[in-house]
Formats: structure tokens, C-alpha cells, sequence
């Protein structure tokens, strides 16, 4: 967002990082250590194998409070973001070290525990209390972690990782992310718990409750005159940094281990950043190598008035990241920062300006001419030295040079203000534009009644179709059932053609058995055959036939086999055409086996019939002899 440097504010324009130091009391594993640094006023000395003394803006030792830190810390921050101004507080350290407790608290609402962000809430209300009621206010929160390299949103968990802008106006800003209009300190501290419950931690061999991922709380604040509509929009970032890690001192393993990875190598590129630009060599500032220092670009070296507190152990057992902290403190202290107002003008408001400066400059424009041409006269509150005429020349020249520097300096305002009034302007005639297009279009749509009355009737001939279309495919339902049906039939007739071809199999079974009996009655009528023919012979005085006994039985039997063959094909042909009677009208009746004239009828030979329940009964008929 455009800004105007703050003249006269508290640091000016461009200020460098102010940096605190906070040492925290031993813990329970450090008791049996030695302590190893001191602080003592604005130093703090780490005594070691090697002696080493650092300087910053303040100290607390063990015995600082809550209340004290905050005071030297983001009281002055926050009233520049009251002014208008970008601010950021982070605190940083290794792991265990204390951030945590300084930026949080041990307990939210909590006032005597309190960390900075909480006060900090408490006291931006406290600010809007007491501005003057021609200012509206309107104040929004956000709360996202960086966790392995990914930013996520911690109102909404669900999602994932937020994607980071950048553009003139809103500087860098996080796409999506979540926000909540609050209007009490007490809604912003229930909604950062509510937020601060979803944050990655786990526990280590140094922390119960280590932070894996950074912590950034953002707090939007807009300022609204009602009287002249002026804007001011200023953001304070809260962060949370996680702690450096020594994998062989925190025993991290696993997805623990991958965490510790991710976080070393975000800080090591907010060092990077860090030394870019404090070493006045680098032209090229890194600040896209993690999300972490895209996010905080503004803050280093940008549009931001910021403070950071490094955090250490005073334990001897951990000297060696005590100076480490140390010296990213030194040198983050040497970062400048280029801060602005972050004000909108309204349109208004930069009419009455440029008229004010115009009028300025007419006027000094005046008194410039009228001093260049009566550069003698003294004016009646100068004092004149012993030569009268010269003290008023040195003394008007003097003014006139600044009089034109300060034209200068009008006119250079001057210009800018114009060339704001002109992107308005601009900016007006776009949205005439726009305007007109609208209106065009507008008219285009009144030609378009008709259209639309044909976009009505082709709509009911749609509808009509589909009416069409569902009786068609009711339609298509009924020949789906017909066809089941038809289906189901077909399986029934070739069940019942199944039974037909095993009651056929049957026939044919008891056809061959007849035949059998047919053979054995042939036997059995030839060979009683013979035997009467010989009982006639031996009788006295019989008469001798003309042809000789083997012929007649021969005769015989040939005649009663090709009856009785006839009678069997016949009955072989009805069952295997299917064409089986009842048994009242299917006796299979057999050929008179005798001559005609004899005294003994012949008897038929076998049949079968079919009794109506699909069984094949057989009928023997008897078969006479002479």
C-alpha cells in the first residue's frame, strides 16, 4: 500500500531493528549447570571457553516480568501502528528457550502471566477507546503456522497451505486465509486459543511441548475518517519462531526428525536475509529461498517498524547456541527499515491539499519577489548588527534561500499531489466508461425481448419432448417386461420339450424290451408248432400231407414273424413320433398267425400304452398255435 514517511515520528522514517535480550531462569535439568551469561544494564556477557560481550537495546535477566518486556518492547511498536505504520515483533532462540512463555504467556487471560501478544491486544483496544469519534475502527485477525514448509491456516485447518502474494498496494499478503472481525480483547484471545490449539507441537528430550512449525498471528487494523475519508490501514505481525535444534541434544527421530530439518533450514534462511542485508555487499536479498522469510519480507529491511526479542539459557550446557542467538541478534540489529504511513487519501482530501499548497506557494512566490526587490529593508524583528546595510543583505539572503528551498519543497508535494489527483481522475473516467459500456449493453438486452419470448416457446417444445422422451421410455419398461415374460416361457416349453424327449427315451426302452418278448413268443410258437405237427403224424390212418412237417412250421412261423415284425415297427414308429393314444384306443392288436379256416385262433403279440401320467405300461397279447 502507498505510504508517506512519518516526519517527526519516533525513530523518523527510517529506523534499524530494535532488539531485546531476555534470559530465562534455570530449569529443572539445568539446576546442576553453572550459569554462563550475565546480564548486567544493556550488555550481557556469556563467559566459556571463550569470553564474549554483546550490546542491545535492553536486557531482562531471570528476574524480569512480563509487564517490563513488554514495556520496552511492543508498547512503542504498537503506538506506531496506531499512527498508521506496519509492525512486527518475533521472538527467536533455540528450542527450549523460552519463546513461547514471552510471546504467549503460560495463560491467555492470565494479566500478571501475560506474554506480548495478549498485552498487545489489550492495549490496541485500549487505543481505539480513546481515539476521537470522527475515527472509525475496524480490527480483523488471522492465525497461520509454517509447518515443513507449508502455510496453514489455523482457524481453518482444512487448509493446507495458503499461497503467498505480493502486488504495490497490499504488500505481501496470504491468499484465502482466514479472518475474524473482532471488537473486544477478550473475542481476539478466544479466538487466538481457538486457533493456537491446532499448532504442531510434540515433545523432545528438551521440551515437553516443542513448537514444530512458526507461529504468526496478524492483526489488521483500519482507520476511517468520517470527516474527510481518509484511510489508514497498518498490520502488526506476532511471531512465534520455532527453536533452533541440535538433533544429538533433543533426540528427535522420525517425523520428530523431519520437523527439526524443516525448521533449521527456515531459520538458516532467515539468517541468510539477515546477512544480505546488513553485509553492504549483496544485491540481491533472498527472501524467496523460505515461506517464512517471504512472509516476514516486509519486516526486514521493508515497510515495517520492528522489534525482535532473541530468548537464551543461561545454562553453561548451552553456551555454544546462547552465542549463536547472541550474534543473529547483533546483526539483525544493524537491519534499517524503510517505514511509511499507510494512508488513502480520498479524493477530497488531496483536492483540499493541492488548493492549500497552491495557495502556499502563491504566497511565498510573493514574498520572494517583493524581497529580491528591496533586499535592504529589514524587517522589524531582525536584529541589525554595526553595518546596517550589510546585516539586512546577509540577512535577507538567508531567507530567500530558504524561502526557495521551501518552494521548492512545496512544489515537489505539489506535484505529487497532482499526479494522485490525476490517477483519480483516471480512475473516474474508467468507471464513466465502464458506465456507458453498461448502458449499452443494457440497450442490447432490450433487443433481445424477442429472443428471449423464442428462448420461452423453444423451452415448452423441450419440455414437450421430454414428455415424449419419458412415454417413450415407458414404453421401452413394458417391452422389457414383455420380453422377460416371453423369457420365462421359452424356459418352460424347453422344459416341457426336455420331458417329451425323456418320455421318448423311455418309449424306446419299453419298445425293446417288446421286442424281446415278441422274439421269445416267436420261439416259443414255432417250437409248439412242430410239436403239434408231429403228435398229427403218428396217428393211424392220418393222412400224409403234401408238403413235409419242417416246411409248414416253417410256413408258419414265417407268417407269424411277419405280422408280428409289422405289429413292433409299427409301435417303434408311434413312439418315437410321439404319437402315443390312450391306453383305451392304443392296443396294438397282432395278425392271425393260423390259415384261414383253422379251428384255434391266434393271439397278438405285445403292445404299449400310455397311461396319461407319463409311464409306459406294456400289453402282451397272446399268440395262438395250432
Amino acid at each position: 500500500m502507498p505510504g508517506t514517511p512519518l516526519t517527526g515520528s519516533k525513530g523518523g522514517a527510517n529506523a534499524g531493528i530494535r532488539v531485546v535480550c531476555r534470559v530465562r531462569p534455570r530449569n529443572s535439568k539445568e539446576m546442576q549447570s553453572e550459569s554462563c551469561v550475565k546480564a548486567e544494564g544493556e550488555s550481557i556477557e556469556i563467559v566459556g571457553e571463550e569470553h564474549h560481550t554483546f550490546t542491545f537495546d535492553a536486557v531482562f535477566g531471570p528476574e524480569g516480568t512480563q509487564r517490563q518486556l513488554y514495556d520496552a518492547v511492543a508498547a512503542p511498536i504498537l503506538e506506531d501502528v496506531m499512527c498508521g505504520f506496519n509492525g512486527t515483533i518475533f521472538a527467536y532462540g533455540q528450542t527450549s528457550s523460552g519463546k513461547t512463555h514471552t510471546m504467549q504467556g503460560p495463560d491467555l487471560f492470565d494479566t500478571e502471566q501475560q506474554g506480548l501478544i495478549p498485552r498487545a491486544l489489550t492495549n490496541l483496544f485500549q487505543f481505539v477507546e480513546a481515539a476521537p469519534e470522527d475515527i472509525d475502527f475496524m480490527v480483523k485477525l488471522s492465525l497461520v503456522e509454517i509447518y515443513m514448509e507449508r502455510v496453514c491456516d489455523l482457524f481453518e485447518p482444512s487448509k493446507g497451505d495458503l499461497r503467498i502474494r505480493e502486488d504495490k498496494q497490499r504488500g505481501v499478503w496470504l491468499e484465502g486465509v482466514t479472518e475474524h472481525y473482532v471488537a473486544s480483547p477478550i473475542e481476539a484471545l478466544q479466538w487466538m486459543k481457538h486457533g493456537e490449539a491446532n499448532r504442531s507441537v510434540a515433545a523432545t528430550q528438551m521440551n515437553s511441548q516443542s513448537s514444530r512449525s512458526h507461529l504468526i498471528f496478524i492483526v489488521t487494523l483500519i482507520q476511517q475518517h468520517t470527516r474527510d475519508g481518509g484511510t489508514k490501514t497498518s498490520r502488526l505481525y506476532l511471531v512465534d519462531l520455532a527453536g533452533s535444534e541440535k538433533i544429538s541434544r533433543t533426540g528427535a527421530a522420525g517425523q520428530t526428525l523431519e520437523e527439526a530439518k524443516m525448521i533449521n533450514k527456515s531459520l538458516s534462511a532467515l539468517g541468510n536475509v539477515i546477512n544480505a542485508l546488513t553485509d553492504g555487499k549483496s544485491s540481491h536479498i533472498p527472501y524467496r529461498d523460505s515461506k517464512l522469510t517471504r512472509i516476514l519480507s516486509e519486516s526486514l529491511g521493508g515497510n515495517s517498524r520492528t522489534a525482535l526479542v532473541i530468548n537464551m539459557s543461561p545454562s553453561e550446557l548451552n553456551e555454544m547456541e546462547s552465542v549463536s542467538t547472541a550474534r543473529f541478534g547483533s546483526r539483525a540489529k544493524k537491519i534499517t527499515n524503510k517505514a511509511r504511513v499507510n494512508v488513502e487519501r480520498s479524493p477530497a482530501e488531496m483536492k483540499a491539499a493541492l488548493s492549500a499548497a497552491t495557495k502556499e506557494i502563491e504566497v511565498l512566490k510573493a514574498k520572494l519577489a517583493d524581497l529580491e526587490g528591496n533586499p535592504v529593508t529589514p524587517r522589524a524583528d531582525e536584529e541589525l548588527t554595526d553595518s546596517p546595510g550589510r546585516s539586512a543583505t546577509v540577512i535577507s539572503a538567508e531567507r530567500v534561500t530558504a524561502m526557495e528551498e521551501e518552494i521548492v519543497e512545496l512544489q515537489r508535494e505539489k506535484d505529487v499531489l497532482a499526479d494522485e489527483v490525476m490517477t483519480l481522475r483516471e480512475e473516474v473516467d474508467d468507471r464513466d466508461r465502464m458506465i456507458t459500456q453498461l448502458r449499452q449493453e443494457a440497450d442490447k438486452l432490450g433487443q433481445f425481448e424477442d429472443v428471449i419470448a423464442d428462448r420461452e416457446r423453444l423451452q415448452e417444445a423441450v419440455d414437450e419432448l421430454s414428455t415424449k422422451m419419458r412415454r417413450i421410455e415407458s414404453h421401452k419398461d413394458e417391452e422389457t417386461q414383455a420380453k422377460a415374460r416371453l423369457a420365462n416361457e421359452l424356459v418352460q416349453l424347453r422344459k416341457a420339450y426336455q420331458a417329451a424327449v425323456d418320455e421318448a427315451s423311455n418309449a424306446k426302452e419299453a419298445a425293446s424290451i417288446l421286442q424281446r418278448q415278441l422274439d421269445q413268443a416267436k420261439a416259443d410258437a414255432a417250437a409248439s408248432h412242430i410239436k403239434d405237427v408231429d403228435s398229427d403224424s403218428a396217428e393211424p390212418g392220418a393222412d400224409i400231407p403234401s408238403a413235409t412237417p419242417s416246411q409248414e412250421v416253417e410256413n408258419e412261423v414265417s407268417n407269424v414273424s411277419g405280422d408280428e415284425d409289422r405289429s413292433i415297427d409299427g409301435a417303434i414308429q408311434a413312439v418315437e413320433t410321439g404319437e402315443i393314444a390312450d391306453s383305451n384306443d392304443n392296443e396294438v392288436k397282432s395278425n392271425d398267425c393260423a390259415e384261414p379256416g383253422a379251428e384255434n385262433q391266434d393271439t397278438g403279440a405285445a403292445g404299449v400304452v400310455d397311461t396319461g401320467d407319463g409311464k409306459v405300461e406294456e400289453v402282451q397279447q397272446v399268440v395262438g398255435g395250432r
